[in-house]
């Protein structure tokens, strides 16, 4: 190994040593920023010349002092260095809450000799930030991206400006372009990690570069080009064991050790079975690092069940392998390689990663090495969206080859006009009661992907690289594989089946085709496309597909296939010819953490009358589950779907439910409480929906054979409330309003928090309802507009012991603005304090629920669905909380703050 490439590495690892800078051919000569003659620090290594090599920030006090450039950059200049925040700065990087003197952390502030101009970068939410200011404009005009960081990875960051033109790169590849900015041409500072004495930054840079010109798109591909070809990482291949009630830093609820029930790691998976000694084993990880519960596990086969299916242990976390949406490819030797797009690695999110497994039959891998398509990184091999990729042996040679599908250009966005629903405005064709013409057709628009196929081949080494990228026609020459929809998701593979090779192929959300295939002259040939299974197109037990893997052939021999997707859930389908294909059903895991299809919303009452406190669980693909509980308030027996005559209760929006359009057809949102309805001391479910649907189901014959459902009606017609937004039932002991009977709290559809009546004790027809306020007579309102519309899980419980009962409540994070004064930075249980009656109450604004010591509790983006419960033989309740990544966590009143 040279001395160049091992410093290199070392680098990687976290350890501060001599930078080397590697001028890239076609890049303009830098300008060098130098500290004052006789300036030293610890924390910043410079060369010979003075030029500046490394800056370390490792706590809060390290404050460099401004460098200097030789002249004022212009109003045309370039600003390149390389970046890796702390892991220890990893929530504080993540951090999407109201700016703070610690956050969003500070790169660099470029400024001028009398400080009238001034140019900073920051990175807000694990995304950048640019905003200036000059004497020619007022205030700080600020332009960001969404999350594009991770701490603990490596970035080339690289701004560009040439008068009011300004762009943003990460890692050669554009990231934000055209944004305007006041004119900058007297620049001649730098403060590195800091605003003044404000927002440090905690990591480390690498060879902060200016120029005094606006580098082209292509020079910083170059520089990030030749910088990454020097780089490598340490030894990769350990796999940390983590025990299975403890994910991120909370304790979560778990099942018996013994029971079997799905598999379901996190939110929007990846999945690929790893042959390892002759097991099936998993390696899974989510698509996207920003959701909570993000990691890369390992799981391991045990045994077999009675499907002839293999299930797993409880899973371990890998650390060390950057990377994300992992596939397994088998090479001679009995070694699995492993193949990952390049998110979190210094190679680049647009990169494609190869790990070579080192130890037959083991989890042990070598550095990961880019591959190239044509002689680029993925990324730049297409220059538009990848909806879907996949390695494997494609044509007749036993050399691994790439399919791909990439979007065509000039696509239409998804979103009515273009416009996104999260901006904090109401919009002209999307939202509640928007969307959709007349006829009932999205307003929004659709895309269209194509599939592409790269001929393989290795070097002496045995490094891959594809070559002859092209398109893959479909039934004749010259006309390419294309599929239309919404969504751009898209999964691939190639399966041998009685009628030869095919490509399997998803997309519309749910559906999955297969077509043979030929070569002509070179050229990739599809037949016609027709649905896998049996049953059409439609997958059941999943969506959103990201990859499929193959499984060990069923006990008759037949095909057997691995598929993942957005609820968690990993379904196996089997079969020997097209359209011969069935779903056999989930993977299962034995103990571990209970999950279920994502955005858990969890209640907690005894169900079945035994005297111990069982869960109701709603999720996101509209599932409702019933859960045993045991002695032991952490641990319950597996799930069960819970039935109405035999068929499982199952909500789902269809192609016009859901105010974000028909990509959501087959979510659901389901949100149950538990209480008493009618006023018999007898417990029944009321749930909402995706549709905001308000529906009462009673105990049935059996502990999960509900009766049939009863929607909640007002004036003869069904009772809408705000989407997505759990009820609760207010007991008859709090005689709300002066009445004696039940009544239920909501969010109303105009989003404000309100209580409807009825006038006999278990009906559904409400006679009546009272919007609440708070106590300066203002109206409760918990949401916002357009796509923050609803989103409140609600309950009911007497929070401090004084008598009244107060609203223990979560929602999305993004709501948090219209709630609270100071965000927490994450979906997190929040309280509404009663300072009224039982039976006339009036609220204190929105408070977040502590813990007792350290940071708030920070359960990612989509949901904190609280419901107040005693874990223990605490006087007053604590909460648990279901979060995105399907799972429920506890948190105890005594570890709560008062």
């Amino acid at each position: 190994m040279s001395c160049l490439r091992a410093t290199a590495m070392s680098l990687m690892a976290g350890l501060v040593l001599s930078a080397v800078h590697l001028p890239a051919q076609g890049v303009p000569e830098a300008i060098p920023a130098r500290f004052a003659s006789g300036t030293s620090n610890q924390s910043a290594q410079v060369d010979t010349k003075g030029q500046i090599e490394v800056l370390t920030f490792d706590s809060g006090s390290v404050e460099l002092p401004v460098a200097t450039l030789p002249q004022p950059l212009g109003d045309a200049f370039s600003v390149n260095l390389w970046l890796q925040v702390a892991p220890s700065a990893e929530k504080l990087l993540n951090d999407a809450g109201s700016w703070t003197d610690a956050h969003p952390m500070t790169v660099w502030v470029l400024k001028s000799a009398d400080n009238s101009q001034r140019l900073v970068l920051r990175l807000p939410a694990g995304g950048m930030a640019v905003a200036g200011t000059s004497p020619s404009v007022q205030g700080w005009p600020a332009y960001k991206t969404g999350p594009l960081l991770q701490a603990g990875a490596w970035y080339m960051l690289t701004f560009t400006k040439s008068g009011q033109r300004s762009a943003v790169y990460v890692n050669g590849e554009l990231v934000m372009q055209d944004f305007a900015g006041p004119v900058l041409d007297q620049l001649d500072r730098v403060e590195f990690g800091r605003f003044g004495r404000l927002r440090p930054f905690y990591g480390t840079m690498l060879e902060p570069r200016f120029y005094d010109s606006e580098l082209s798109a292509a020079a910083v591909r170059k520089l990030a080009a030749e910088r990454l070809r020097q780089v490598s990482l340490k030894d990769q291949g350990a796999v940390k064991a983590q025990t299975a009630s403890t994910y991120a830093q909370y304790r979560a609820l778990t099942t018996t050790p013994e029971d079997l029930h799905p598999l379901i790691e996190q939110l929007h998976v990846s999945a690929t079975v790893l042959p390892m000694e002759g097991r099936q084993d998993l390696l899974i990880c989510g698509t996207r690092t920003s959701y909570f519960g993000w990691r890369l596990a390992y799981y391991r086969q045990i045994g077999t069940d009675a499907r002839g299916l293999p299930y797993y242990d409880t899973g371990s976390t890998v650390e060390g392998m950057p990377g994300a949406e992992f596939m397994a490819v088998s090479r001679s030797g009995g070694r699995t390689d492993l193949f990952a797009s390049g998110q979190g690695s210094p190679y680049g999110d647009g990169s494609l990663l190869h790990y070579r497994n080192t130890t037959p039959g083991q989890f042990r891998y070598a550095p990961p090495q880019p591959v190239l398509i044509n002689g680029k990184h993925l990324g730049e091999a297409f220059r538009t969206p990848i909806s879907g990729w996949y390695i494997g042996p494609v044509d007749d040679d036993d050399t691994p080859d790439l399919l791909v599908a990439a979007l065509k250009p000039g696509g239409s966005s998804y979103w009515p006009d273009g416009e996104g629903m999260w901006s904090g405005v109401e919009r002209t064709n999307s939202g509640k009661d928007r969307g959709y013409d007349i006829q009932g057709k999205w307003l929004g628009g659709e895309c269209v992907s194509e599939l592409y196929w790269a001929r393989g081949s290795t070097d002496a080494d045995g490094n891959l690289a594809f070559n002859d990228l092209r398109k893959v026609s479909y039934r004749v020459p010259g006309f390419s594989v294309q599929w239309k929809s919404g969504e751009r998701e898209r999964a691939l593979a190639i399966a041998d089946l009685d009628e030869g090779p095919v490509v399997i192929h998803t997309g519309s959300v749910d559906q999955i085709m297969a077509m043979p295939y030929e070569f002509e002259d070179g050229e990739m040939i599809c037949g016609e496309a027709r649905p896998l299974l049996q049953g059409g197109m439609n997958i059941q037990g999943t969506y959103f597909v990201h990859s499929i893997s193959a499984l060990a052939p069923g006990r008759d021999g037949k095909t057997r296939l691995l598929l993942d997707g957005n609820p968690g859930r990993l379904i196996a389908i089997e079969g020997d010819r097209i359209g011969d294909f069935e779903e056999v059903g989930p993977l299962l895991m034995r103990g571990g953490a209970l999950a279920v299809d994502s955005l858990a919303t969890p209640a907690r009452a005894d169900w079945d009358g035994d005297g111990t406190a069982d869960l109701i669980i709603g999720d996101a693909s509209g599932w409702l589950t019933f859960w045993k509980g045991t002695s032991d308030p952490w641990v319950y027996r597996a799930g069960e779907l819970m039935k109405v005559d035999g068929v499982p209760v199952h909500h789902q929006a269809g192609l016009t439910g859901s105010i974000q359009g028909p990509n959501e057809k087959r979510w659901g949102y389901l949100q149950p409480t538990v209480g008493d309805w009618d006023n018999k001391g007898t417990p029944v479910i009321i749930t909402s929906d995706i549709e905001g649907y308000l529906t009462l189901y009673r105990q049935g014959p059996t502990v999960t054979e509900l009766a049939r459902p009863e929607r909640f009606q007002r004036y003869g017609e069904p009772y809408q409330a705000a989407w997505r937004s759990r009820p609760a039932i207010i007991p008859a002991s709090a005689r709300f309003g002066g009445h004696e009977r039940p009544a239920l709290l909501h969010l109303d559809y105009d989003g404000q928090l309100a209580v409807a009546e009825v006038d006999t004790d278990g009906s559904i027809d409400i006679s009546r309802l009272t919007k609440l306020e708070y106590a300066n007579g203002t109206p409760v309102i918990l949401c916002g507009p357009a796509g923050s519309w609803g989103r409140a899980e609600l309950s009911v419980t007497d929070w401090d012991g004084n008598g009244v009962w107060d609203v223990v409540f979560g929602t999305i994070r993004g709501n948090h603005r219209y709630i609270l004064d100071t965000p927490p930075g994450g979906a997190s249980p929040l309280l509404l304090k009663n300072v009224g009656s039982n039976e006339h109450p009036v609220f204190a604004p929105a408070q977040v629920i502590l813990p007792r010591e350290g940071d708030p509790i920070h359960l990612g983006i989509h949901t904190a669905s609280a419901w107040p419960t005693r874990l223990s033989g605490e006087e007053l309740p604590g909460v648990i909380v279901g979060a995105e990544d399907g799972k429920v966590y506890g948190f105890p009143r005594e570890e709560l703050k008062d």
